[in-house]
């Protein structure tokens, strides 16, 4: 699926990946970036900034060369939007992984989103979920 690049869509898919997948229960997960210096140089600082102010206001001083992955609880809902939204925007490569475990989200720097499923049920819910974006299934 290709990821938005305007921001009211960006934001409404990371609010759909978040809480419209989990009927608005979202079980907490793991963010993973593999890179976070790819990007355009006048995007880059604006992201690293807003990332880590997140992290420092949470008491996490380690900067993302150092710590590259975020663990969300389940009532960080907001946080964990903002971080994709993120790293989504920048084209930061990566992966999120919902801690329900029944599908894993890999973001690309070509902003591109693959979507791991061991279960059909899960592909047609993420399916049905994020029908604006036009996703398809591989077969």
């Amino acid at each position: 699926m290709k990821s938005p690049t305007d921001y009211r869509t960006l934001a409404f898919l990371c609010q759909r990946l978040v809480n419209g997948v989990y009927g608005g229960n979202f079980p907490g997960g793991l963010v993973w970036l593999h890179m976070w210096n790819v990007g355009a140089d006048y995007l880059m600082p604006l992201g690293w900034r807003i990332v880590e102010d997140m992290r420092r206001a949470n008491g996490d001083q380690r900067p993302l060369d150092v710590a590259p992955a975020q663990i969300f609880r389940e009532d960080e809902t907001l946080d964990v939007q903002l971080f994709l939204m993120t790293a989504f925007g920048n084209g930061w490569p990566g992966c999120f992984v919902p801690a329900i475990g029944d599908f894993i989200v890999e973001f690309r720097s070509s902003h591109r989103l693959f979507f791991y499923c061991e279960k059909e049920a899960t592909v047609k819910r993420l399916c049905m979920e994020l029908k604006a974006f036009e996703p398809q299934v591989a077969t």
